[in-house]
């Protein structure tokens, strides 16, 4: 073998070396991906998943709730939520508290992963822990999701019924946390302003134009601010219109088949969150093809 042959030699394989090495240390475990340095330095995740497990801990003996997730990248995760440090966070107020976790919730957070694989969001002002719940109503075939927390949703759907048409199916109230709270310890005088959503048999198959009109005392369509409009919702005919009422309302009225839904937002004032919030609820409306 001539000398020439042999440096080339040598140098294909220091060659082919170097680019073994790159394609090694360009390889990334799939949990790792979304890290990230935050403003301290420290290593941040960002992921997000259903809930499976929810230890809620013992605030009191300063023992941290703990929420187990299915990441969507197949991964299993941990998330430590912040016990007695939770009021000197800096990301305080982007974390839900464990409270109103529950398994099969939608979980997103960001956070600190230490060594025993946890995220711990707490430490960066970027950090948060945000949760989402999912209503399937199989009955109705519709499913939507809402906020949670933080700044989100209770559940405070009455155990009377929401209606006494003889058409109504199911009902649902949503009271921003705020409000609930305040209803909780009876300081209300009324009740406070909610996102309902109320489902009714449609046999004739109305239109939801039509159906709001003919059952006004279901969709205050008699008291109308304004004018109605034509809308989509979850690829289903719809109208909307704000009425009026003990409180003003944003009122969506949905006809999917054999079924009509309808959803409305009381507020306050202008700055309420409700009818926004109402909004982020309709873009996730799915209906299920009916049997």
């Amino acid at each position: 073998m001539s000398t020439r042959t042999l440096v080339l030699l040598v140098g294909f394989a220091a060659l082919f070396g170097v680019l073994l090495l790159f394609v090694l240390s360009s390889q990334r475990d799939i949990a790792d991906v979304d890290v990230r340095l935050d403003s301290q330095g420290m290593p941040s995740v960002a992921h997000a998943g259903l809930v499976t497990e929810v230890v809620r801990g013992n605030l009191a003996a300063d023992v941290p709730a703990s929420v187990r997730f299915a990441g969507s990248d197949g991964v299993m995760y941990q998330v430590i939520l912040p016990g007695m440090e939770l009021p000197n966070c800096a990301s305080r107020a982007a974390l839900a508290l464990p409270t109103v976790v529950s398994p099969g919730d939608r979980v997103e957070v960001r956070g600190q992963k230490g060594e025993d694989g946890a995220i711990r969001p707490c430490m960066d002002k970027a950090d948060y822990f945000r949760v989402i719940g999912t209503v399937s109503q199989s009955d109705v075939g519709m499913v939507f999701a809402y906020r949670k927390g933080p700044r989100g949703y209770r559940d405070m759907t009455p155990a009377t019924t929401l209606s006494n048409h003889e058409h109504f199916v199911r009902g649902l109230v949503l009271v921003y946390e705020d409000d609930a709270e305040v209803a909780n310890r009876g300081g209300a005088q009324e009740g406070p302003p909610a996102i309902t959503v109320r489902s009714y048999r449609n046999p004739e198959r109305l239109s939801a134009a039509l159906w709001a009109a003919q059952h006004s005392a279901e969709s205050n369509s008699n008291l109308v601010l304004g004018s109605a409009t034509e809308a989509v919702v979850g690829g289903a005919n719809a109208v909307t219109y704000r009425a009026d009422g003990l409180y003003p309302s944003v009122v969506y009225v949905v006809a999917h088949g054999s079924y009509v839904h309808v959803f409305s937002a009381a507020y306050l004032d202008e700055s309420a969150p409700q009818p926004g919030d109402l909004e982020a609820i309709l873009t996730t409306v799915t209906f299920f093809p009916e049997r």
